[in-house]
């Protein structure tokens, strides 16, 4: 059933419940990587690495394919699941494993990835920024 946010076609939560409090800051986000993932567009992807003997933040790039981990999967064959728990690490846990923000199931059930999620605002001084459908960044 389709929830009026951007990919997200199969879920765990009622169309109403995506807009409510504390829904949003997990739905909104998944619906732009789902936009994402449908224009090909990248995220920044950050990681720890080590340079020069010292460990730094290094920004490269992530496919939203390879963060949902979900193949050639169209997005009408996702099902996000959000507030769940990913039981495939259930076997490395002695306590049961509590739910996350966002699991990424394929219709099928079968599990594709666990994924915190984070809505950030920042706000640049002076600068207006837009993103064109290409993805590309105008400032």
């Amino acid at each position: 059933m389709p929830t009026g946010l951007y990919g997200i076609e199969h879920s765990n939560r009622t169309t109403d419940a995506h807009w409510g409090k504390n829904c949003f800051n997990s739905s909104f986000p998944a619906a732009m990587a789902c936009y994402m993932l449908d224009h090909n567009i990248s995220a920044v992807y950050n990681k720890l690495e080590e340079v020069n003997g010292r460990l730094q933040v290094v920004p490269t790039e992530i496919s939203i394919r390879d963060l949902f981990n979900c193949g050639a999967s169209p997005l009408n064959e996702l099902y996000f699941s959000f507030e769940t728990a990913f039981t495939p690490y259930q076997q490395y846990s002695f306590d049961t494993v509590d739910g996350i923000d966002l699991v990424i199931k394929d219709i099928h059930d079968n599990f594709l990835a666990p994924l915190e999620v984070k809505l950030t605002v920042l706000r640049l001084p002076l600068q207006v920024i837009s993103l064109n459908i290409n993805g590309v960044v105008n400032l």
